[in-house]
C-alpha cells in the first residue's frame, strides 16, 4: 500500500469517527439532563398558591424547595380524586427511571465506539429510540396534566403552577436523543454514498482500460497489415 493510499485510509477513519464523538458528547449531556431533571420540579407553584411546606409538585409529589430530597405530599396522595392523573404519573415516574439507564447505556456505548466495536452502532440508534419513547411518556404525561382537566376535583395543573425546570430538563434531553438518532444514522449514508462514487468510479476507469486497451490493439492491427502490404 502506497503512503497515499495510506493517508486516505487514516483521514477515512477520522471522518468515520468525527460523528460518533459528537454523538457521544451529546449523548452524555442529554444522560445528564435525564439524570439531573428526574427527581426535581415538573411544576412549581403561582406565588399565590405556595405555602409554608409546598412549592414545587415532582413526579413524586409536592416539596418545599427544588432540592429537598424529601416530599410533603406523596403523588399517590395529591392525585388521590383523579385516579387517570395518579396512573399517569406512576407510568411517568417508571419510564423516568428507564429513561435514565437506556441514556446512560447509550453513552457509554458512544465512548466504546470511539476506540473499537462500530456494530454497537445499530445497538445505540435501538437504545436512542427507546429512549425517545420513554422520555415522551414523562413529558406528555406532565403536559397533558398541566393542560387538561380531568374532572371537577382535578383541575388543569396550570391553575396552580407554570412548568418547572426538570420539565424544561426533560424537553432538551428528549431533542438531543432525536438529534443524535439523525447523528447515528448520518455516517451509514455518507459510507453508502463513498461506496457508490467509488463503484462508479473503478467502473468508469475499467471501461476507460477497455476502451484504451481495444484502440491499441486496433492501432497494432492496422501497423502489422501495412507492414504486411509493404513487404
Amino acid at each position: 500500500m502506497s503512503f497515499a493510499s495510506t493517508v486516505r485510509c487514516v483521514l477515512a477513519k477520522v471522518k468515520w469517527n468525527v460523528p460518533i464523538l459528537i454523538y457521544a458528547i451529546v449523548q452524555f449531556i442529554a444522560f445528564l439532563l435525564v439524570l439531573v431533571a428526574t427527581p426535581i420540579d415538573m411544576y412549581r407553584f403561582r406565588p399565590q398558591y405556595i405555602t409554608p411546606n409546598t412549592t414545587v409538585v415532582t413526579l413524586w409529589g409536592v416539596k418545599l424547595g427544588v432540592l429537598n430530597t424529601t416530599n410533603t405530599i406523596s403523588s399517590d396522595f395529591l392525585w388521590r380524586r383523579c385516579i387517570p392523573r395518579r396512573d399517569r404519573f406512576r407510568l411517568a415516574q417508571a419510564c423516568a427511571v428507564l429513561s435514565i439507564f437506556v441514556y446512560g447505556a447509550a453513552a457509554a456505548l458512544g465512548f466504546i465506539m470511539l476506540y473499537c466495536c462500530s456494530f454497537f452502532r445499530m445497538v445505540c440508534v435501538a437504545l436512542n429510540i427507546v429512549g425517545a419513547v420513554t422520555l415522551c411518556v414523562v413529558w406528555a404525561a406532565v403536559a397533558v396534566t398541566y393542560h387538561v382537566e380531568d374532572n371537577e376535583f382535578c383541575w388543569k395543573e396550570s391553575v396552580f403552577s407554570t412548568y418547572g425546570a426538570g420539565f424544561v430538563l426533560l424537553l432538551v434531553a428528549w431533542v438531543l436523543d432525536l438529534l443524535n438518532i439523525a447523528v447515528l444514522l448520518l455516517p451509514v449514508s455518507i459510507a453508502a454514498g463513498g461506496a457508490g462514487g467509488s463503484s462508479n468510479r473503478d467502473s468508469n476507469k475499467e471501461d476507460e482500460s477497455s476502451n484504451g486497451n481495444s484502440k491499441k490493439n486496433s492501432m497494432e492491427g492496422s501497423r502489422q497489415n501495412d507492414f504486411s502490404e509493404g513487404v
